[in-house]
């Protein structure tokens, strides 16, 4: 099993683990977006989008993460919906694990 240090795979799992389901693209953005708003400096830049704050750069941390085979993506509904791969234990990169 790989250790992955990564803070957006970390999101997704601690989202995982707290709500017991899947969150969406749009989700994990407005978490990460709420967490840098905290003066927790996550290294995504944002920029205003239909609905809400988005950062580009984390969406391409996550479709990386993806073609690593490190989230998987469920495009089978209406929403994007990501849980992390079992085969990969994922730690923050810089974040306290209180998060």
């Amino acid at each position: 099993m790989a250790s992955i240090s990564n803070n957006a795979a970390y999101i997704i799992k601690r989202i995982n683990d707290i709500w017991g389901e899947k969150p969406s693209k749009k989700t994990v953005q407005k978490i990460a977006f709420l967490i840098e708003q905290k003066d927790i400096d996550l290294g995504y830049e944002y920029g205003l989008h239909f609905y809400s704050p988005y950062s580009r750069t984390l969406d391409a941390a996550t479709t990386f993460l993806s073609a690593d085979g490190i989230i998987e993506l469920d495009y089978s509904g209406y929403s994007h919906l990501m849980s992390i791969n079992k085969n990969f234990i994922i730690e923050p990169d810089g974040l306290s694990k209180r998060i």
